[in-house]
């Protein structure tokens, strides 16, 4: 409670105004990534999260994140709150926005709940820091805490990013802290370990020839430490038709290893190529490709391989579907999003589904069949106000769970909202014990100074 008064007297401090509003909305670099984006489940409730999906990849400036004693899940939670976050099948990028505008953005998000659950986000971003032409910062912070798979979850996450705009290059310092417990379903190999506090500093140098980075993080997740050192070598080529990135990084500290990792890109008229991979050792790497056709604005057909399966499908009108192929058995995944504006009802409808032909325990899965369908039918009105109602459906085999919740926009700049979580009262999700039936109250704000 505490923190979130402190957050109320931080945003009442800051005066509204803005000339052209929507553009600097459109510029803010909170994270609102979809769950259907990935390929399996995301369980998600305010800014905490989870999912069976255990083969995660992820790149955070630049620098590969290399996991420690917790599920690729939880990684995804520290950092796409702070983060714009770019999701590519298994691939997550996590990069900043470089806000060079003088004119600052605060953003903040609230919410009070039963089950102890409660969050105070808050993010300002500024150009011309100290009256610096060329210069910027983004600081961000979040402290929640809920209820989450039976486990009384707790974090307090900072990061901050400093940067100025050189004529023969760009300099850029980045800073994270994390403090929190989370639940054990997120830590590797059922650990009973909790608490985890972890720091690291960057500093990238960019400029047209190459980008060099240092880089340096520390774990400590009870008294099980890591320490890792990190120098980032990166490489960029585009033309119109093609792009090329290519890095190197190499590791020292508690052990020594090198990644190598590729992405590339090529368009010709209704083709497009792109391959992404990274190796670490025989035992560590992945690698996607895919190729796309596309016919016309709404229909394409692509075909690709990522790491231990190959997959085709094709999308038609926002509908996508896929047949995957692993293990000498088959699954099937189906996407399909819909939207449609009748008069003063605007109707949102997104789909997901994956079938397991034969149980070949997909992404360590032992459920056959999942799918998530979410609902929003949203009220029009004058001024910018709406009123949203959004249903949420997951269901897992014989596991089910409803969420309901019920938004009001105020302005572009001003939301409420509340949401009943687990309808349904469902016992479990994904063979784990869940919160039963509760009420959250959230609060959005976007101030302009």
């Amino acid at each position: 409670m505490k923190i979130i008064l402190a957050v109320f007297l931080i945003v009442f401090s800051i005066n509204i105004f803005a000339n052209n509003p929507q553009n600097f909305v459109d510029s803010l670099q909170i994270s609102n990534f979809s769950e259907f984006d990935f390929l399996n489940l995301i369980f998600r409730e305010n800014f905490h999260l989870f999912s069976p999906n255990k083969n995660l990849y992820f790149h955070k400036n630049g620098f590969s994140i290399i996991p420690f004693k917790t599920q690729s899940i939880q990684i995804l939670q520290d950092f796409a709150p702070h983060y714009r976050t770019d999701i590519s099948r298994n691939f997550v990028d996590f990069r900043k926005s470089n806000y060079d505008n003088n004119i600052p953005i605060t953003e903040t998000f609230l919410g009070l709940g039963d089950e102890e659950m409660k969050h105070a986000f808050v993010k300002f971003s500024k150009g011309n820091v100290f009256g610096l032409k060329n210069s910027g910062i983004e600081i961000s912070y979040l402290a929640q805490s809920g209820n989450w798979f039976n486990k009384n979850e707790k974090s307090k996450n900072f990061d901050l990013h400093l940067f100025y705009h050189f004529d023969f290059g760009n300099l850029h310092f980045y800073n994270s802290t994390f403090d929190q417990n989370i639940a054990e379903i997120k830590f590797l190999q059922n650990s009973i370990l909790d608490t985890i506090k972890f720091a690291e500093n960057a500093i990238i140098w960019e400029n047209d020839f190459v980008n060099f980075g240092v880089h340096s993080e520390f774990y400590k997740v009870d008294s099980e430490r890591r320490q890792l050192y990190e120098m980032m070598i990166n490489k960029e080529v585009t033309t119109n038709k093609h792009l090329l990135n290519a890095t190197f990084e190499q590791f020292w500290g508690d052990s020594l290893f090198s990644i190598f990792s590729l992405n590339h890109k090529s368009k010709f008229s209704n083709f497009k190529f792109s391959n992404f991979g990274y190796f670490n050792n025989e035992n560590d790497y992945q690698a996607t490709s895919k190729f796309t056709i596309h016919i016309n604005e709404k229909i394409s057909t692509n075909v690709g391989y990522f790491t231990d399966y190959a997959f085709c499908g094709i999308n038609l009108w926002n509908n996508q579907f896929s047949i995957g192929y692993k293990n000498k058995n088959y699954f099937y995944e189906f996407k399909n999003k819909f939207k449609m504006k009748f008069f003063i009802l605007q109707l949102k409808i997104n789909n997901y589904l994956i079938l397991d032909e034969k149980n070949i325990k997909f992404a360590s899965l032992t459920e056959t069949f999942q799918t998530q369908n979410k609902i929003e039918i949203t009220y029009l009105m004058k001024h910018n106000n709406n009123i949203t109602l959004d249903l949420n459906h997951i269901r897992l085999s014989g596991d089910s769970h409803l969420n309901a919740a019920l938004k009001f926009q105020i302005t572009k700049f001003f939301e409420l909202s509340t949401t009943a979580i687990n309808l349904t009262n469902s016992s479990q999700l994904f063979g784990e014990k869940i919160t039963g039936r509760h009420f959250n109250f959230n609060v959005r704000w976007i101030f302009l100074n």
